[in-house]
């Protein structure tokens, strides 16, 4: 493990310049749906606090909006930034649930994972936070402070042996082939 981790995120925040920050508060008043600006709100905070901080090194790429089918090269830079770090944050999008999340499992990546409440799959038998950085986001402030916490606390062998628990969890339980198995013995025991 390194002295000083890298925490990475490439993607959309709230705003990244004064225009942009003018631009998100009125479109915010404007919504109708008040949740919609939560995720990029919380991302953004998560980023500003990351880039403070001097006990990390952070690989962050700022986009100027959501790029789901975005273009090749895009989605390259994406996957790279999270190969190269330690940990990556996962916070929601307009929807309660973050597709980031188990990109990062899938890489055997250290999710700096902000809880909006979400639900997690086979949260009965998985202990999610065993396998995160866990975060309320009512202790977002805090952010700093956990990973250092996560990261201090953690030896070197078990930095790398967290690694692959996330990875052959991602493989066993949720990749499509491993999620359905899970789910079809879950179904099975409810049944008997």
């Amino acid at each position: 493990k390194k002295k000083i981790p890298t925490v990475a995120y490439a993607g959309y925040i709230d705003y990244y310049n004064l225009k942009s920050m003018i631009l998100f508060k009125v479109r915010k008043i404007l919504s109708k749906n008040k949740n919609s600006s939560l995720g990029p709100e919380l991302r953004g905070k998560a980023v500003r606090l990351i880039q403070r901080d001097i006990r990390f090194k952070s690989e962050i790429i700022i986009r100027k909006g959501f790029l789901g089918g975005c273009k090749e090269h895009l989605r390259k830079e994406y996957a790279d930034n999270m190969l190269k770090s330690d940990y990556v944050l996962v916070t929601r999008g307009a929807g309660n649930f973050s597709y980031r999340f188990y990109e990062v499992l899938s890489c055997g990546k250290i999710p700096v994972f902000i809880d909006t409440d979400c639900v997690l799959p086979f949260e009965d038998s998985i202990n999610w936070r065993d396998y995160c950085v866990w975060v309320d986001q009512s202790e977002i402030k805090h952010l700093g402070d956990k990973i250092d916490e996560f990261h201090q606390k953690i030896s070197d062998d078990g930095f790398i042996q967290i690694q692959k628990a996330i990875r052959s969890l991602y493989e066993e339980k949720i990749c499509p082939s491993g999620y359905y198995k899970t789910l079809l013995n879950q179904i099975k025991l409810t049944l008997h």
